[in-house]
């Protein structure tokens, strides 16, 4: 999940510098487990920040 994270918010900084936002990252140190559809969960954040 943290990899996942960290590579969307790699992704989309001219995104974030079009709508004058940041982004920080706060990714506890304990591993978090999750049973997801990696790319279904891509897609939602892809249409969350791609959206204006």
């Amino acid at each position: 999940m943290t990899e996942t994270i960290l590579s969307l918010v790699e992704e989309y900084p001219p995104i974030f510098k079009n709508h004058g936002l940041s982004v920080k990252v706060n990714i506890p140190d304990d591993a978090v487990f999750m049973s997801i559809d990696i790319e279904k969960m891509i897609r939602g954040f892809d249409n969350l920040l791609s959206n204006e």
